[in-house]
């Protein structure tokens, strides 16, 4: 299957590249708070939001249905 993966973010920055370089650096920290994703389905377009700090199999998961756009 193909999803598409969203993490979203704010972040006060000189310039889009600087933002850009802020949120890998917060991505990369192992102490990281990025662990909340929006995932996709790409097929169907249904969306799931992960919350990977509930536990890592992914039980902590909420689904929302998306409409479907096909």
């Amino acid at each position: 299957m193909q999803y598409e993966v969203r993490w979203i973010i704010d972040i006060e920055a000189d310039s889009p590249k600087d933002a850009a370089k802020e949120a890998l650096e917060i991505q990369r920290d192992k102490g990281s708070e990025a662990i909340y994703f929006t995932v996709t389905e790409q097929v169907t377009g249904n969306e799931v939001n992960i919350d990977l700090r509930k536990d890592e199999d992914g039980r902590g998961a909420t689904g929302l249905a998306a409409p479907d756009l096909g």
